[in-house]
């Protein structure tokens, strides 16, 4: 069964936050968007209710990494290069994923890095 979200339009409030998301939707380019505040003031309501007015993208076919078919060789997954240089590629399009990031998740990579 599949969940839904709080429609993006009836959020209220929050202008700078809604205009920054919809621009990074308009143009990827931008690079994303770092949403800060108290807890429960909506930004994960935000992000997951905008995923659902995202245009659809076209990856490879079977393709965990959504490697997109018009980049750069040097852009692709391992196995994306390998269907790629024999010709054996298929495009499928779908929806965005959105991934959510546990709190604290940069200081523990950063850790990581420190114990390697």
């Amino acid at each position: 069964m599949r969940k839904i979200n709080f429609p993006f339009s009836a959020i209220l409030g929050q202008d700078k936050m809604k205009m920054g998301l919809i621009l990074n939707v308009i143009d990827p380019q931008i690079g994303g968007l770092l949403l800060t505040g108290h807890q429960g003031t909506g930004k994960s309501t935000a992000v997951r209710s905008l995923v659902e007015l995202m245009p659809q993208i076209e990856v490879i076919k079977g393709c965990v990494f959504a490697c997109d078919l018009n980049s750069d060789i040097d852009n692709l997954c391992q196995k994306c290069r390998e269907k790629r240089k024999q010709g054996q590629v298929e495009t499928e399009k779908r929806h965005m994923r959105l991934v959510n990031l546990p709190l604290g998740c940069t200081e523990l990579f950063s850790d990581l890095l420190k114990i390697q």
